[in-house]
């Protein structure tokens, strides 16, 4: 099989020394995106992690990291603007979402049986922050922390109001 040198690249990392340190090869797809990424670390000729694009029709694209014994160790998903939106990996997850002028208005973490948190953020017409609602969950309650943010009519901070509270989990209180 004969492959396309314009679909296959390396690029060899040099340490301190000037020796090679990584050896890494790009393959693309047709349309010139990139479809694999292999790296070869300490240079001994082993493909040590590997990683997997995948290109969506939201724009958004999914890069997905292995190991050497094709284990998954984690997914990082960019948004179609390139900004990150889901990294899953090892029961680790993390997501977020913008609104249409780039602000960040929701965050979701935390691994699988050990709690995690969530965030919500509004905005005015300015984009300055109006209100965030932060919480911190273990496996039977969260502990959630609100701030409301006022601006003056020149849209700087004059006053925050804030307060927290521990919400209980129905199924379990």
């Amino acid at each position: 099989m004969k492959i396309n040198p314009v679909l296959l690249q390396t690029s060899t990392d040099y340490n301190n020394d000037g020796e090679p340190d990584d050896i890494i090869t790009y393959r693309y797809n047709s349309d010139g995106t990139v479809s694999r990424e292999e790296t070869d670390y300490g240079v001994d000729g082993e493909i040590d992690e590997f990683k997997e694009y995948q290109y969506k029709e939201d724009g958004s694209t999914s890069i997905s990291t292995y190991d050497h014994n094709t284990d998954l160790l984690y997914t990082i998903t960019y948004d179609k603007a390139g900004r990150v939106s889901l990294e899953d990996g090892n029961g680790y997850y993390d997501e977020r979402q913008y609104d249409d002028n780039d602000n960040l208005v929701y965050v979701s973490y935390g691994s699988a049986g050990e709690g995690g948190g969530y965030a919500y953020y509004s905005y005015n017409a300015n984009n300055d922050l109006t209100t965030s609602e932060d919480a911190t969950c273990g496996y039977y309650n969260c502990y959630v922390d609100h701030v409301g943010y006022i601006y003056d009519s020149q849209n700087k901070l004059i006053q925050t109001i804030s307060y927290s509270e521990e919400t209980y989990d129905a199924l379990t209180s």
